[in-house]
């Protein structure tokens, strides 16, 4: 038989045992979701102004779908002449898809153009760091949050980095949707899809416009694009999309439409205006109706033109007016053109009938 003390000390030893196995088989699953620290310090030479350096680079190949990584990265630069620091904060999200891929950046401090994140592959990144001059001294430190395992390279000795070999990281930021589009809606979507029917707000970087305000609940209903494909910056719109009813329009070249989608002038208006004033800039007058030289037609002719045409010279046709509109400015001229003329005639008329009455007397 085995005595007590001897079945006691067989279980501590089994049960140590075990809990050393457990122990071994949880470390690497904690060290998966660790904190890593890393820091290093560089000694740039005498030519290193104006260069870039590879401070680490991060490869995040077979981490699953939904790995994600936050780095907070201190960067602390000096020479003889320049010291500058600046901080980093990184955050990396995968997938499901690369569509959806997530990559987040703010940096702040005395200089915040001293730090890249930069694109070497689909899922690998370098994070550079600038030198200002030379016998530069560089020091960063830098705190690693993961869900899964990745590789952090950090080079021993300082390399040299070509910042236009690799693109920049895609930055999405905080208000990024896979989409594209942000939508703010009366009724949130519908069966998990967008729903852009009746939305006060969208903002898309595809499709027929880049920006849009649409909802049958503001005041009646009303329609802003901005910058849609049809060269429009901004319509106003009624009823739906594809309405032809714009309400106001202002294209791409400036001109501006209101009642209409297609202005012919900067201004267009397809309706009553009412105004204060009118003002019009424009060159030449009807003041060479009193010049010397002008030849004042008679009446006879003046009756001629009128039996013939149905207007008086130099003024529009009601078919012309009709189709053609008339010019404001131009019309004032004409108009101030046929009172000189009536001015002249009443002059003329006036000194027959003062001739005539002293024939009389």
């Amino acid at each position: 038989m085995i005595s007590l003390s001897k079945l006691a000390l067989r279980t501590s030893y089994t049960f140590i045992k075990r809990a050393t196995i457990i122990l071994f088989l949880l470390i690497p699953a904690l060290s998966a979701f660790a904190q890593d620290h890393y820091e290093k310090k560089y000694s740039l030479g005498q030519t290193s102004g104006g260069k870039w350096y590879k401070l680490m680079s991060i490869d995040l190949n077979d981490n699953g779908n939904y790995n994600s990584i936050n780095i907070t990265l201190d960067l602390q630069y000096v020479n003889t002449w320049t010291k500058y620091n600046s901080k980093a904060i990184l955050r990396f999200r995968e997938g499901p898809t690369s569509s959806s891929a997530d990559y987040q950046s703010k940096v702040s401090g005395t200089n915040t153009t001293i730090i890249k994140l930069k694109k070497t592959g689909a899922k690998t990144y370098d994070i550079l760091g600038y030198s200002n001059g030379g016998w530069g001294h560089m020091y960063f430190s830098s705190i690693v949050n993961k869900e899964a395992p990745l590789m952090i390279t950090i080079p021993d000795i300082p390399v040299v980095a070509d910042i236009t070999q690799f693109e920049d990281a895609p930055v999405k930021g905080d208000w990024y949707f896979p989409l594209g589009q942000v939508a703010i809606t009366k009724s949130g979507t519908i069966g998990g899809v967008w729903n852009p029917s009746g939305s006060f707000l969208k903002i898309a970087d595809t499709g027929s416009s880049s920006m849009i305000i649409d909802s049958n609940e503001i005041y009646g209903s009303g329609t802003l694009h901005l910058g849609s494909k049809t060269g429009d910056i901004i319509k106003f719109r009624t009823i739906s999309e594809n309405s032809t009813s714009d309400k106001m329009v202002i294209k791409a070249n400036g001109k501006v439409g209101i009642g209409t989608n297609n202005p012919d002038s900067e201004l267009s208006v397809n309706g009553k205006i009412h105004t204060k004033e009118v003002k019009v800039d424009m060159t030449g007058w009807a003041d060479y109706v009193f010049d010397k030289g002008y030849q004042l037609p008679t009446l006879q002719e003046v009756e001629q033109h009128i039996k013939e045409n149905g207007h008086l010279q130099n003024i529009p046709s009601t078919k012309e007016v009709e189709e053609n509109g008339i010019e404001l400015g131009e019309m004032n001229k004409k108009l101030l053109e046929k009172i000189e003329q009536l001015t002249l005639y009443i002059i003329k008329q006036d000194k027959r009938i003062t001739q005539l009455e002293e024939a009389i007397k």
